[in-house]
């Protein structure tokens, strides 16, 4: 299928004060190149999307505190709003490239694709582990069931695994200390792993609150030794 013609069942599928915000594909498609401003008007449909995404999921001192009771939007919708955002942005910066023969617009995306909560591999990973619940996850290296009573570890990349192995990964399950400081004391040949499904670098010496899942065990982030 197409992607426009995938885009145009998935949007329909939305509420309709979803759908008037959505990235158009259709009509960046059709962008005359005459037009000077194209990156700073698709920033500027990036941001309205992603305050609408971060206003919906908002609660406290976190965007990441999944969630708060009086959220205006169903969670699921949003999720898919979110997803649908990502690929488009994503075709649309391709269609681009293409249209001009130029390589701009993807690394324009690749430089700023985390500054949109919507493009985020975290954001997605626990809005579907939140939303999915009747669809059971697992961890990909040891298969536990990963559920609210597993602490577990999103990475940048999107992909979650369950914390125990991430301490056997880092071999440091028997060692005292906070996480940081312990892989931090590794060389850097140990301390920069790559994720064992898209083997995109794990800087595990960056983890805050906003990689554990769920939020009751951001604990593990100040030590080991439970």
């Amino acid at each position: 299928m197409k992607f426009g013609k995938y885009w145009k069942t998935e949007i329909e599928k939305l509420p309709t004060k979803l759908q008037k915000y959505a990235l158009h594909y259709k009509k960046w498609k059709k962008i005359n190149v005459n037009n000077a401003n194209i990156i700073i008007d698709l920033a500027k449909e990036c941001n309205i999307v992603n305050n609408i995404i971060t206003k919906n999921t908002t609660q406290k001192s976190s965007f990441f505190s999944f969630f708060k009771k009086e959220t205006k939007l169903d969670q699921k919708q949003l999720y898919d709003f979110a997803m649908l955002n990502k690929k488009t942005l994503y075709k649309i910066c391709k269609k681009l490239d293409k249209k001009f023969n130029c390589e701009y617009y993807k690394p324009w995306l690749q430089k700023y694709y985390n500054k949109f909560l919507f493009n985020c591999g975290i954001y997605h990973t626990k809005m579907s582990l939140v939303n999915n619940k009747e669809v059971s996850q697992s961890c990909p290296i040891c298969i536990t069931e990963l559920n609210d009573n597993v602490p577990s570890v999103i990475t940048e990349c999107g992909h979650v695994f369950c914390y125990p192995c991430i301490l056997v990964m880092y071999n440091i399950r028997n060692k005292r200390g906070t996480i940081h400081n312990l892989i931090n004391n590794e060389n850097v040949y140990h301390r920069n792993k790559d994720c064992p499904i898209c083997r995109s670098s794990i800087f595990m010496d960056g983890l805050d609150k906003n990689n554990i899942y769920p939020a009751k065990f951001e604990y593990i982030l100040d030590t080991i030794d439970h």
